[in-house]
């Protein structure tokens, strides 16, 4: 259902540069482009419930949410045209330059006059942002992992004088592997907010080329823009779908596309830029990345315990109206076998019934 009034004003439908007071032609498109997604699938682009920040929190929310790929959600109804993919995927460009620069080349794009070709949705080259909120206080559990980071990372970045005279430096990289839905992305955004760093999440499922050498151009540019912006924490999420074992591959892309990551995982610590991968399947992941300087700390995130899940319901509630007297304990041992992205919309949904419920 289309909105029927505000729908300009909304956040949502503005392009990034509109929140910095900048208007022009392509800002106007950026929302046409909006309304598009909104008309064919029924929510706004990049979505998020920004009822859960403080007003100040609200616009750098959205903001480091449209760093992570456009989802085109599947539509069982009828089959999606590739070709006004693409044209979505281009006026929702978080870059000027890339979007439609006139009405008249939109319109002639939505009519077939001219091809549009493919945009990469997941912006392999994210612009990093800096990441700002509660660091470690917001996450539930991991005790391990928190102090075995503050080691080893925090401490060096912290010392950087000290750790050179010991010839120390912030490890290339570590793989937090798991079942999907336990906090492996939420961890590492709140990693880059204890150390005040920059963060880049990438999908790697969207950076692998089935073109001869795409896949080692984008990765050779991602880790390029990581450096310039150090300290980086570059988040590579779905990531054997980059580095899949090289004895399974047939495509020798693939197989360079895997030689490129490792070749610019190598020593990358030295220069400030520290790789978080992420995945389901640590089965499927090339040997070679997970040896000694490379990934080389592995860390299983698994299902929050009990008083995990207690943890997650009150820094969930937290900063939400409640009554008095919330029984913790019955709530975790309710959620049992819940992973954190259950316990999340569990409150969602029961603030949402409150919310109506009052309406």
């Amino acid at each position: 259902m289309l909105p029927t009034r505000g729908w300009i004003e909304s956040p949502f439908y503005q392009a990034p540069e509109r929140f910095n007071g900048v208007c022009s032609v392509q800002t106007d498109l950026y929302s046409v482009g909006a309304l598009l997604y909104q008309m064919i699938f029924g929510l706004q682009p990049w979505f998020i419930d920004l009822s859960h920040y403080k007003q100040e929190e609200q616009i750098p929310a959205l903001l480091q949410q449209r760093q992570k790929p456009l989802v085109i959600p599947s539509m069982d109804i009828f089959e999606l045209d590739d070709a006004l993919i693409n044209i979505i995927t281009k006026a929702l460009s978080n870059h000027v330059d890339a979007r439609f620069q006139t009405a008249e080349e939109f319109s002639k794009a939505l009519k077939g006059e001219i091809i549009i070709q493919k945009v990469q949705t997941s912006q392999a080259v994210t612009v990093p942002k800096k990441r700002r909120g509660n660091g470690f206080a917001d996450v539930a559990g991991m005790k391990e992992l928190k102090e075995q980071l503050q080691s080893d990372v925090i401490q060096i970045l912290k010392q950087p004088e000290r750790a050179k005279e010991l010839g120390l430096s912030i490890p290339n990289g570590i793989l937090f592997y798991g079942p999907p839905g336990c906090g492996k992305t939420f961890f590492a955004e709140r990693f880059a907010e204890e150390i005040g760093c920059n963060y880049m999440y990438t999908l790697c499922s969207d950076v692998a080329s089935p073109y001869i050498h795409g896949g080692q151009g984008k990765i050779a540019a991602l880790f390029d823009e990581a450096r310039k912006k150090a300290p980086t924490i570059l988040f590579l999420d779905e990531v054997e779908a980059m580095i899949m074992d090289r004895s399974k591959h047939t495509n020798v892309s693939e197989q360079g596309e895997v030689n490129e990551f490792l070749a610019q995982l190598n020593n990358c610590g030295e220069a400030g830029v520290m790789v978080i991968a992420a995945t389901n399947k640590p089965s499927l992941i090339d040997p070679a990345a997970l040896r000694a300087g490379r990934l080389e700390q592995k860390f299983y995130i698994p299902q929050p315990d009990k008083e995990t899940r207690m943890e997650l319901f009150k820094i969930g509630l937290k900063n939400r109206k409640t009554e008095l007297g919330i029984d913790y304990e019955k709530l975790a041992k309710l959620t049992e076998n819940r992973v954190s992205a259950d316990i999340k919309f569990i409150i969602d949904t029961a603030a949402r019934m409150v919310f109506k419920r009052n309406m």
